[in-house]
């Protein structure tokens, strides 16, 4: 048997020493339980890999706002990828978290405190717990939103909610506020409207009555992003994009599902075109005021 090759602290250096037996066999061929085990790989597996460099971290437990938001129908579109649209799959994915990640740069300039995270067509961002920084982030998703549809012809869903995360230094964001945030999106969001917790809107500290956000109210009571209500929003693009995508889903009938989120929000942009109110199911609301 080879020597064990030693590191420089003179101790046997374990990847080395296996790789050293393993070259060494005469037979590589036979099986193991014919010859063995070499009692050096059972004190290599035995003892483990130690771990001695990796940074202690105390993360604190701070309140902050959390925002969950993915792109809608993409997992259906991504378990049937093909040569003839995998390009224009991971185009359009890779062009929207460019796209997030160039509006979140300008956002963690102001708000230093503040952290994302893209996981495939999933976007994620925390803020610091203050009425500035949430008036500020439901202005971002308006936007974000807009300039998904426009640009990419793509809806997204999500959810806002409030609580608290372990905050450390690196860029993970974790704990029950994004929990909470992503389960909301998952079992209320439904179609293309980015929710706004409950908890958030009855928050008199974070929401006083006397500030007005670009949210409405839908029929089912749930209250959500109108980002056709902020900025300078292009009725007319997103319209068209709409209608287009809208009857590419109407020509498969495996995407019913889809296509009734599509309508969903077709019919949100004929009732804000028509500057409806009362009689349709979007109205404006005022954050903060309990209906």
């Amino acid at each position: 048997m080879p020597d064990k090759v030693r590191n420089s602290t003179g101790s046997a250096d374990p990847a080395e020493t296996l790789i050293a037996i393993l070259d060494s066999q005469e037979e590589p061929g036979r099986n193991v339980a014919e010859r063995g085990v070499p009692s050096v790989l059972n004190d290599i597996l035995a003892r483990g890999q130690r771990i001695t460099d990796a940074p202690v971290v105390k993360p604190e437990i701070k309140k902050a706002i959390v925002a969950f938001v993915d792109m809608l129908g993409t997992s259906a579109l991504m378990e049937d990828i093909k040569e003839e649209n995998a390009e224009k799959v991971y185009g359009t994915i890779t062009g929207i978290a460019e796209l997030f990640q160039d509006k979140f740069n300008d956002f963690s300039r102001i708000y230093a405190d503040s952290k994302c995270m893209i996981i495939s067509d999933s976007f994620v961002i925390s803020v610091p717990y203050e009425p500035e920084a949430f008036n500020a982030l439901v202005l971002f998703l308006a936007d974000f939103q807009h300039r998904c549809l426009v640009s990419y012809a793509e809806a997204m869903r999500g959810a806002v909610s409030v609580g608290n995360l372990l905050v450390g230094r690196d860029n993970k964001i974790i704990g029950p506020a994004f929990i909470r945030a992503h389960k909301i999106e998952k079992e209320n969001a439904i179609f293309p409207r980015i929710v706004v917790d409950k908890r958030i809107v009855e928050d008199k500290e974070l929401c006083p009555q006397t500030l007005g956000l670009p949210i409405a109210l839908d029929k089912d009571g749930v209250r959500y992003v109108d980002f056709m209500a902020a900025g300078d929003a292009d009725m007319s693009s997103v319209k068209e994009q709409t209608a287009r995508r809208r009857l590419e889903f109407e020509k498969d009938d495996r995407k019913l599902k889809i296509l009734q989120k599509w309508d969903w929000l077709q019919t949100f942009l004929e009732q804000k075109s028509n500057a409806c109110v009362d009689c349709c199911k979007v109205r404006s609301v005022v954050t903060g005021v309990t209906p």
